[in-house]
């Protein structure tokens, strides 16, 4: 809104026309941004925890580092400096986003023409290779060509034979998750060293566990979704109580899927926790 209202020097209204120039120009930034952040460390800090994973599945695609908008938002601001304002903004990074979302899956092998015009589940696999040299390829958000354009397209042969980080990371807490890499940036050894727990393998928790934390992980993003769309009527200390809410549940739930010892009772604790702040918003 800031940079959109001194810096913008027209408005441009948001139809179907202005959506796809949008788009194509959000994408574009999105290329750039995704380049700078594989080859410049400070920016690697918040999107690597999109790269821990050792899967490749739709999971992944909601696997964001917090760290990562706080670092990468300079970029966006050019959408509004070209015209763009927030709610145009949103829409087109919200389509943007829900089709980079679709890419993160191995069920889709070929899809013929589409593989060599949009960065496709087949190309994106590469992306999150294991191995260095492959993930700095295919960069692209939705659109491939500006990897064709600034020669970091994948050749369409290349096997993948490990998925996540050069050197693995195993942890499910998302708390360790982005806080790791920040670490490693500034060479905190005796931090790091905190956590070597989180590096082995553990089975998986009880299926019924699972599918509790997938209940609760939909019903906190429902509730996420309702705050996004109604924060407006809402002073700071409610907007607080949201955030609280929100955060302690995630937290839990990376307990709970770790099977970190007092991880159900705490969640208890937190559902106890939570019914009491939200009785305060009335």
């Amino acid at each position: 809104d800031f940079c959109f209202d001194n810096l913008a020097p027209w408005a441009i209204p948001l139809n179907v026309y202005t959506f796809l120039a949008g788009f194509v120009l959000f994408d574009f930034i999105y290329y750039i941004m995704h380049w700078c952040s594989h080859r410049y460390a400070f920016l690697w800090i918040g999107h690597s925890v999109h790269h821990q994973s050792t899967l490749f599945n739709f999971s992944v695609g909601l696997r964001q580092g917090l760290l990562a908008p706080v670092l990468t938002f300079p970029f966006y601001m050019l959408m509004a400096v070209a015209g763009f304002d927030l709610t145009s903004f949103l829409v087109i990074s919200g389509v943007n986003a829900a089709l980079q979302f679709l890419g993160h899956t191995e069920y889709c092998h070929n899809l013929g023409i589409l593989d060599k015009l949009f960065m496709t589940p087949r190309n994106h696999r590469v992306h999150h290779s294991a191995n260095t040299k492959d993930s700095g390829k295919n960069l692209g958000g939705v659109l491939l060509i500006w990897d064709h354009c600034f020669g970091t397209l994948a050749k369409p042969d290349v096997v993948v034979e490990r998925y996540g980080l050069h050197q693995p990371f195993h942890s499910k807490s998302a708390w360790y998750a982005n806080w790791y890499p920040v670490m490693d940036f500034f060479n905190l050894e005796d931090f790091r060293g905190l956590k070597g727990d989180t590096h082995t393998h553990k089975p998986a928790a009880n299926p019924w566990l699972q599918y509790y934390c997938l209940l609760q992980f939909f019903g906190l993003f429902t509730f996420a979704l309702y705050f996004l769309f109604n924060h407006e009527v809402y002073g700071l200390w409610e907007k607080l109580i949201f955030l609280g809410v929100i955060s302690m549940g995630i937290y839990t739930i990376g307990l709970i899927l770790a099977q970190r010892k007092f991880a159900f009772p705490t969640d208890l604790l937190r559902l106890g926790l939570s019914v009491g702040l939200l009785s305060l918003l009335g």
